[in-house]
C-alpha cells in the first residue's frame, strides 16, 4: 500500500508523518501550504480542542443502555469545507457571518453547554456555563447562538483567503481501501484519523541526537543542553533548536509542517457533529450518560433498539 504512493518508508517515523507524505504527494491538489507560522499559532491554537469526552451521569435500576457510534468521524467531517491560503487578522467586527476563528467574550447558560475552554490547572478540557472569553471556529459559534448562547463582544477575528473541500479525494481514496476489509480497515482508518492531529502539532523547539563521550565536553560548553543519558560510549542529548546548535550541526533544515488552522477546524466539525447526535438523544427521550469524541452512551426507559435517531 504504501509502496504505491512512491514514499520512502525509511524516512517515516509515525502514522501522522506518512499520513501527511501521502497528503502532500498525492492529495494536496490545492497547494495548501503546511509550514508553521508562529502569529497565526498564536491566535488559532486558543481554538485547537480535543474530542468531548465527559461523563454526565449513571444508569438507574430496568433503564435500557445503548451504545452510539459514529463510523469514521473524522473522515465524515473531513469531507466538509476548510479555511486555508493567506489570512488576515480583523479588530473590528461586529458580526460573525464569514467563515474564519472568532475570539470572544460570551455568556452560556445551557443544559448542554457547547464552546469548550482548557482549565488552568492543567489544560483539561472543560464545557462550562458563565462567563468565558475564547477563540472558537465560527461555525461552532454559530450552534451556540442557535441553542441560546449570548455574545458580549468579538474582539478579533482570523479570516482565511480560501474555503473549500480540500480532503474530498483523499478520504474517498482511503474509503475504497477500507471497503476491502481486515488489514486495509485498519490501514485506512490509522491514515484518516492520523492526519488531522499531525496537523495540530506544536512547533518542534528541540533535537535529539547521540555523540560519543569523548566529544560530549565539546557540546557542553557550545550548545544549551535540556537533557542527557549515557548509554554505554555514547550520550543522548537534547538541545534547544537555536544559532549555536545550528553551528554546530547539520539539522537537515529540519521544520515543523503544521497547518493549525484546518486541524481546529476539523476538531470543532467534529464535536459540533457529536454535540446534534446528543440533541437528537435528548429529543427522543434519551438521557445522556457519556460521550467520548465519536460516540455517545444513553438510557431509555423502553426497547429504542428499532428506532432511528438523528442522522
Amino acid at each position: 500500500l504504501i509502496k504505491k504512493f512512491n514514499i520512502n518508508i525509511d524516512k517515516v517515523y509515525s502514522a501522522p508523518s506518512l499520513s501527511l507524505k501521502i497528503f502532500i504527494k498525492k492529495f494536496n491538489n490545492d497547494k495548501i501550504k503546511f509550514r508553521h507560522n508562529f502569529l497565526l499559532d498564536k491566535f488559532i491554537r486558543k481554538a485547537y480542542f480535543g474530542g468531548r469526552c465527559e461523563i454526565y451521569g449513571n444508569p438507574k435500576p430496568n433503564e435500557y443502555i445503548y451504545h452510539f457510534d459514529f463510523p469514521g468521524m473524522y473522515g465524515l467531517t473531513m469531507l466538509q469545507k476548510f479555511p486555508y491560503g493567506k489570512y488576515k487578522i480583523h479588530s473590528n467586527v461586529t458580526k460573525i457571518d464569514k467563515p474564519g476563528f472568532y475570539t470572544i467574550d460570551f455568556y452560556s447558560n445551557m443544559n448542554l453547554p457547547i464552546l469548550p475552554h482548557h482549565r488552568l490547572l492543567d489544560k483539561k478540557l472543560m464545557f462550562t456555563n458563565g462567563h468565558i472569553t475564547g477563540t472558537f471556529w465560527f461555525e461552532e459559534i454559530h450552534l451556540f447562538i442557535e441553542n441560546g448562547g449570548t455574545i458580549k463582544k468579538i474582539i478579533h477575528f482570523v479570516e482565511f483567503e480560501k474555503y473549500d473541500f480540500i480532503f474530498k479525494d483523499f478520504i474517498e481514496y482511503f474509503e475504497e481501501i477500507r471497503k476491502k476489509g481486515s488489514e486495509y480497515k485498519t490501514f485506512s482508518k490509522l491514515i484518516v484519523n492520523s492526519l488531522y492531529g499531525r496537523l495540530g502539532m506544536d512547533f518542534i523547539d528541540s533535537h535529539s541526537f547521540f555523540i560519543s563521550k569523548e566529544k560530549f565536553k565539546e557540546f557542553e560548553n557550545s550548545v544549551d543542553i535540556i537533557n542527557y543519558i549515557e548509554i554505554n560510549d555514547f550520550v543522548l542529548l537534547e538541545c534547544a533548536i537555536n544559532d549555536k546548535l545550528k553551528k554546530k550541526i547539520n539539522l537537515g533544515g529540519q521544520t515543523t509542517k503544521t497547518n493549525i488552522a484546518i486541524a481546529a477546524a476539523i476538531t470543532s466539525k467534529a464535536r459540533i457533529k457529536l454535540y446534534h447526535a446528543q440533541k437528537s438523544v435528548i429529543k427522543n427521550n434519551g438521557r445522556l450518560l457519556y460521550s467520548d469524541t465519536d460516540s455517545i452512551i444513553a438510557a431509555y426507559d423502553k426497547d429504542v433498539s428499532n428506532e432511528y435517531h438523528g442522522e
